[in-house]
């Protein structure tokens, strides 16, 4: 009799656990939708934008116009993280390599915010050692320089300063792309918590703390940025002290080679 009802109590508590799994699924599924569903108007609005900025417009209202079309790009952004996050903690996200020219890409990367720059007045610098075309799935990385250019931008005080660079990584067939500034920089108890989206969201006094000083949006763009780094096979880490800035590194293999739409090692290693 005991074993009858004990039984039907471990029936009991897993038919509630699959079921709190079914809805944990359905609530996942019903976000990336609506995510996904937030990506039409806001396109419409910053095509709209565009076409607006296209017109004859002079001072407060072209900077009006420029100020808004930032917003809805870094808006976009965030859309575009929260998707890639879902897709990569889902292992369905394949890397789509191609042959990136480093040197250019960091030139590129400057000009992609130099809007944002201009406007507190910050030097963005750039540091390159690295003068070689390797294997990279270029919207990935482009999208982690964009967030860790934005944090940085977001964090550095008016007049402050800037740089991004890229160098080798010892004797291993790695490079490493950083950025530093000299902004308010990260408690070494909270350096962890950054690249953590859930751990960030979870109750606690440390971690609101941390959430209230860097606005909330640093959470994503990181949390974005471990995950992309990862799926690399390589790595993200952060060196900083309060008051004297921040440096963020993002080490990733040279060795990868195009193969279809996925990657692969290649042979040397």
């Amino acid at each position: 009799m005991e074993n009858r009802e004990l039984l039907n109590q471990i029936r009991q508590k897993d038919e509630t656990i699959s079921l709190l799994q079914q809805d944990r699924l359905a609530r996942e599924t019903m976000i990336r939708m609506l995510i996904h569903d937030l990506k039409g108007p806001l396109g419409t609005i910053m095509a709209s934008l565009d076409l607006l900025g296209l017109k004859r417009l002079h001072g407060a209202h072209q900077d009006i116009v420029h100020t808004a079309l930032q917003g809805c790009q870094e808006l976009f952004s965030m859309i575009q993280n929260l998707l890639q996050i879902g897709k990569m903690e889902g292992r369905s996200l394949d890397l789509n390599l191609s042959m990136v020219d480093v040197r250019a890409f960091l030139q590129e990367m400057k000009k992609k915010v130099e809007i944002s720059t201009d406007q507190k007045e910050i030097q963005l610098d750039i540091d390159c050692e690295f003068d070689r075309i390797i294997a990279l799935d270029a919207d990935l990385v482009h999208r982690m320089i964009y967030n860790l250019l934005f944090n940085a931008i977001a964090h550095t005080p008016e007049g402050g300063r800037i740089v991004l660079g890229a160098s080798e990584s010892g004797n291993q067939p790695r490079m490493r792309i950083w950025v530093k500034d000299n902004g308010i920089g990260i408690p070494k108890s909270h350096q962890q918590a950054v690249f953590d989206l859930y751990r960030r969201l979870r109750a606690g006094h440390s971690n609101q703390e941390l959430y209230k000083a860097y606005g909330g949006s640093i959470g994503i763009g990181l949390a974005f940025c471990k995950l992309a780094a990862k799926q690399h096979k390589g790595r993200i880490w952060v060196e900083s002290r309060p008051g004297e800035g921040s440096l963020f590194v993002v080490e990733l293999p040279t060795d990868l080679a195009p193969m279809g739409s996925g990657w692969m090692e290649s042979d040397n290693t």
